[in-house]
């Protein structure tokens, strides 16, 4: 009788696995794409690309914008760029180590 229970047990607890299993699948979302075409669009259309020009040519709208001053940026960014830079993969391009930094600092 035990035999028969421990087995009833274990296939209750199977039957709920895969129901958990089901669930999860159906929540699962569909990716459509790697990386979506307005992500793709960054360097065209993005703030960093067009603003960032523009804000580190000017001390005091720099200090507003990322709260310190260009020649701090650059002390920062010789530190810290070669630890937060990624590698170019075949999927996506990463973003530079000074837009992660000024992205941080945002």
């Amino acid at each position: 009788m035990t035999s028969h229970c421990t087995v009833l047990s274990v296939f209750a607890t199977m039957e709920r696995l895969q129901l958990l299993l089901l669930l999860w699948l159906k929540r699962r979302r569909n990716r459509r794409y790697w990386v979506h075409p307005i992500f793709q669009l960054r360097e065209t259309f993005g703030e960093y690309h067009h603003l960032m020009q523009q804000v580190l040519s000017d001390d005091e709208k720099c200090l507003a914008y990322i709260r310190m001053r260009p020649d701090t940026l650059k002390t920062l960014l010789e530190m810290i760029g070669p630890h937060i830079e990624k590698r170019t993969t075949n999927f996506r391009k990463p973003l530079p180590a000074t837009e992660r930094l000024v992205i941080t600092l945002r």
